[in-house]
């Protein structure tokens, strides 16, 4: 509890990696805990849970080991790592963003790694969003991207936390590698090395 700690607002986010609440038959699903400030302090408002969503709970997926919050206008968005989340894949990771509405904390976005064939990735090792823009990291990504080949690189996910594709609140997102000469295919940015995420007030 407390491995990851984030605070925007009146809310206030707690990790809790190795939570196994949410695994009967194992240990370190993780969880989230979601503050709100009142009157009286702050008091527990919801616990979020690794989503079941395409998938079953998993031991030692360790969801809440990076945790971030947002504001974007009247949203409110949390953004959860799960870096040793995996189905078929050991260890690929997996981030979830939430949205608070009028019934609490939802899933809003369930995010994956690019390359669906690469193990130990460890996606959501390291999260960020600021004014929509949601950033995973995945250290241990390779440079090839497939088959578990090619030089440990490392890569950066880039997403618009604010909409939901067509086919559902899975995305891949848009990677980027340090060193790449175009980035064209990330929504809203030119081409170019220098990449810069404005929040609204910039």
């Amino acid at each position: 509890y407390g491995a990851s700690v984030a605070a925007c607002g009146d809310h206030i986010a707690v990790g809790a990696p190795r939570d196994e609440e949410t695994e009967s038959a194992g240990y370190g699903a993780g969880m989230v805990f979601i503050y709100k400030s009142g009157s009286g302090g702050y008091a527990l408002e919801q616990e979020l849970y690794l989503s079941s969503s395409g998938t079953t709970l998993t031991k030692l997926s360790h969801f809440g080991a990076h945790v971030e919050l947002d504001t974007k206008g009247d949203d409110k968005y949390i953004i959860v790592g799960a870096p040793q989340f995996g189905e078929s894949l050991d260890d690929h990771g997996r981030v979830e963003i939430f949205k608070s509405g009028s019934s609490g904390w939802a899933t809003h976005k369930i995010l994956y790694p690019h390359n669906a064939t690469n193990t130990y990735e460890y996606m959501g090792c390291s999260v960020d969003i600021t004014g929509g823009v949601a950033i995973a990291g995945a250290y241990n990504d390779r440079e090839s991207g497939g088959s578990n080949s090619g030089t440990l690189t490392g890569q950066a996910y880039i997403f618009d936390a604010t909409t939901v594709t067509t086919s559902g609140t899975e995305d891949f997102g848009h990677p980027f590698r340090f060193g790449a000469k175009t980035v064209s295919n990330i929504r809203g940015i030119g081409a170019g090395t220098d990449i810069k995420v404005k929040s609204d007030d910039d």
